[in-house]
């Protein structure tokens, strides 16, 4: 299933847009292998979530860009392009996600404010993309935002740094 057309949705004087970066089919077994557990939480699922046949779902990578007052916030910037990530969805990934931000009438150059809700790689990937051989922010004239806890949890430098395996791959580009 490919969706490329986002959400719009105004609440107050705020207009929020969802611009999807992927989506792509997991097993639902990935999220737990208690039968009990699955068995349990199939029937409320909405209507086209689970492939009963295959038992995968549609999980979406998207971001939210927020227009408010003037300003234009870009909220979770998915995974980036051209990365390895040691997943193979996540590998090397060549997606217009950038023009589907344009499309949503957020060119890139045009997000004031960046905020990642936290430093997985699927909510902080197009902060950079690679331009001639360099590593250079996505969003050149915008402030990014981080939860301060958060960021030292992934900084490897820090004593509050989360040393699993998956921390240092989430830094690494």
């Amino acid at each position: 299933m490919t969706e490329t057309s986002g959400t719009t949705v105004s609440v107050g004087a705020a207009r929020i847009d969802r611009v999807e970066e992927q989506y792509l089919p997991v097993p639902f077994i990935a999220l737990t292998d208690d039968k009990d557990f699955i068995a349990r939480r199939i029937t409320p699922l909405p209507d086209g979530f689970l492939d009963p046949a295959t038992m995968t779902f549609q999980f979406s990578n998207h971001s939210w860009v927020v227009r408010v007052d003037g300003l234009t916030v870009l909220v979770d910037p998915c995974n980036g392009n051209g990365r390895k990530r040691g997943v193979s969805y996540f590998d090397d990934l060549d997606l217009p996600y950038l023009e589907r931000l344009a499309a949503a009438g957020a060119p890139a150059e045009t997000i004031d404010v960046v905020f990642c809700t936290h430093l997985h790689h699927d909510h902080c990937g197009w902060n950079t993309m690679r331009v001639d051989e360099r590593w250079t922010p996505t969003f050149p004239n915008a402030v990014y935002l981080f939860v301060d806890t958060e960021y030292r949890r992934w900084d490897t430098r820090s004593p509050d740094a989360d040393r699993a395996p998956q921390a240092r791959a989430a830094t690494k580009s």
